[in-house]
């Protein structure tokens, strides 16, 4: 369940369901990265876990409609949904409905981190869209996880009112995840994009009593070396000096940022981790 990481009882706005850590974001490993990568290194079996993605979106009522942005202050739930009924919470055609024909304004994440969100006057609601879900969905094949589930069917924009085909963000999830049209079996990836099945690591989130500083980066470092304010291709790149520090894609151009205390930057998990768990997935490495 890779959703309500954030929603009106949080008391500002923030998004249903990140993909990866946004720069805006208050918790760290409120996202689907940390949280699947969190039961793999558990132990968890990776072909068991099957991720969630929402086909609705948590709404919110701004306290001031003029500050619209993330982490905005806001006084409760969304107003309730014409057929869902429910205040802080809207169905993906409830969604697009008012996108198209209501003039809400859409804001997309310029980091790839996680899907858009919409407001209008002092209404906002954060949602996936059929590229996140698309993009949500092809983390699943490169991870080689069980697969992916949703909240819930009857959410998706099932009798096209939105002119993006019959249930848009299910017919998505079916071309990445699903079996052919013909019945054959489900789609895989070539095997170099393949990400390869480690042995499980047990994580650590006691803090370390003193900030890392220094070092190379391990864990999947870059063959380009990225500096400050150089135009960007992908979300992250981590920093080649120091492996307590990253570059994350920011409006187009790379920007430096600082992991938490005690942890350091894993290119391959995309995220910061336990510095104790990075050097032990190293040595598992050569054994």
């Amino acid at each position: 369940m890779t959703y309500d990481f954030h929603g009106q009882w949080d008391k500002k706005t923030g998004h249903v369901a990140p993909l990866y850590f946004h720069e805006e974001d208050d918790i760290y490993y409120f996202n689907a990265n940390y949280s699947i990568h969190y039961w793999i290194e558990q132990g968890a079996d990776r072909r068991k876990l099957v991720m969630g993605m929402p086909l609705y979106g948590q709404s919110f009522t701004l306290a001031d409609a003029n500050e619209n942005g993330l982490n905005a202050p806001s006084i409760g739930g969304g107003t309730a949904g014409q057929y869902t009924r429910a205040s802080g919470f809207l169905a993906y055609y409830e969604i697009c409905r008012n996108i198209q024909q209501n003039g809400w304004s859409v804001v997309y994440d310029a980091t790839g981190a996680m899907g858009p969100y919409a407001y209008k006057g002092n209404q906002w609601v954060s949602y996936d869209d059929v590229a996140m879900i698309k993009k949500k969905s092809e983390f699943i094949r490169q991870l080689d996880l069980g697969g992916g589930m949703v909240w819930a069917l009857d959410l998706d924009d099932f009798r096209n009112t939105c002119g993006q085909g019959e249930s848009p963000l299910l017919t998505t999830i079916r071309k990445v995840l699903g079996p052919s049209r013909k019945g054959g079996p489900a789609m895989e990836l070539p095997s170099s994009s393949k990400k390869e099945v480690k042995k499980p690591v047990v994580i650590d989130h006691k803090p370390s009593p003193k900030p890392v500083t220094g070092g190379k980066p391990i864990g999947g470092g870059s063959s380009l070396k990225t500096q400050e304010g150089d135009p960007c291709d992908e979300a992250f790149r981590p920093n080649d000096e120091d492996c307590s520090k990253y570059y994350q894609c920011l409006f187009g151009k790379y920007t430096s940022q600082q992991c938490p205390p005690g942890t350091v930057w894993n290119n391959v998990r995309q995220m910061s981790v336990n510095v104790f768990n990075q050097l032990l997935s190293v040595l598992i490495d050569f054994v």
